[in-house]
């Protein structure tokens, strides 16, 4: 942000300095972090695309993100670099701007439960009151997070497509083992089997990467793959040589947006809490009951809210020619 370009908060154990250059190979091996990664609902970039990242945070007027030094170790060496263990943002979220939300991440595992993280969220708060930043939502910029029932169905939709990829297998796998040579393993159809129900549940969050959100819709088909219409005019646009500029650089135009990628996170989760309910449908319901519905209605969204699961994407209308972008959408 060009208001804290050349901003230090100096607290007693933390300093926060602004996201400059020099800072970004630091913070691209932190968030090479597996763990990181889920934590923060993040993709990892190239240490190129980091810093195209860095130069939008540092001259976008929406953006105020600082660097978290720890203090003592600066003022031995003044050495930023050295001295990093996390980064915090604000983001105000509501009209009243005296109201606003604080993320903050300590990726130095040597300075997490040392109240370090405590002291920045701190500071960035007398920052943002004594400044009276005016930095948009998340809700102003369009970003909207998946609902559970939005996250089942999505769920549900690629689980039931693997199943169907790996049904078309006919092959017959032995299972169990013996003591010796002689007496035979149990023999079984593979579209019957444990392994297909594993291998049908490895990786399945990792399809919804491949989705991408369409902001022209507005209720639950608004997640699905294929580019959405404003993206497929805007490439058209960079194709035709005018010039658009989105606030980030063209080569991550096509990466998981936020929304997407918190929705495999949150995939994961419900994946986790439900492999139970998953269970029972393969073995004793399945061809005869709904995945969505045993799965969603019945079980991760008992008694609350299940109307996504009947929300459709509309057909195209006769004559409607698709992009060249356009892939298939589920």
């Amino acid at each position: 942000m060009r208001l804290n370009i050349s901003t230090k908060v100096v607290g007693k154990n933390t300093i926060l300095v602004p996201y400059r250059e020099h800072h970004v190979p630091k913070y691209h091996t932190w968030m090479r972090s597996e763990e990181l990664q889920k934590l923060t609902a993040s993709e990892p970039l190239t240490l190129e695309e980091e810093y195209r990242m860095q130069k939008t945070w540092q001259e976008d007027d929406d953006k105020c993100t600082f660097i978290i030094l720890d203090k003592h170790k600066y003022d031995q060496n003044h050495d930023e670099n050295d001295s990093m263990i996390g980064d915090t943002n604000i983001f105000i979220t509501d009209n009243d701007s005296m109201v606003g939300e604080i993320e903050i991440m300590i990726a130095e595992e040597s300075a997490r439960g040392s109240k370090r993280g405590w002291e920045a969220v701190i500071l960035m708060l007398l920052y943002g009151i004594n400044q009276d930043i005016d930095v948009k939502t998340e809700e102003d910029v369009g970003v909207k997070y998946a609902n559970r029932c939005e996250v089942c169905k999505v769920l549900a939709t690629e689980l039931q497509g693997r199943l169907e990829e790996t049904g078309k297998v006919h092959d017959v796998i032995e299972i169990g083992y013996s003591l010796d040579d002689v007496q035979p393993k149990k023999k079984t159809k593979y579209e019957k089997s444990e392994l297909r129900l594993i291998e049908s549940l490895e990786g399945v969050c990792e399809r919804i990467l491949e989705y991408n959100i369409h902001k022209e819709r507005q209720d639950s088909t608004r997640f699905a793959k294929g580019m959405s219409q404003t993206f497929q005019t805007l490439h058209g646009l960079v194709d035709k040589g005018v010039k658009v500029d989105l606030g980030i650089p063209y080569e991550l135009w096509d990466k998981p947006s936020a929304e997407i990628t918190h929705m495999k996170t949150q995939c994961e989760s419900l994946l986790e809490e439900n492999e139970s309910a998953i269970e029972e449908w393969y073995w004793n319901h399945q061809g005869k009951t709904d995945l969505k519905h045993f799965l969603c209605t019945k079980n991760a969204l008992k008694n609350t809210d299940d109307s996504c699961l009947f929300e459709k994407l509309e057909p195209k209308s006769k004559g409607e020619k698709g992009s060249k972008y356009d892939k298939s959408e589920l």
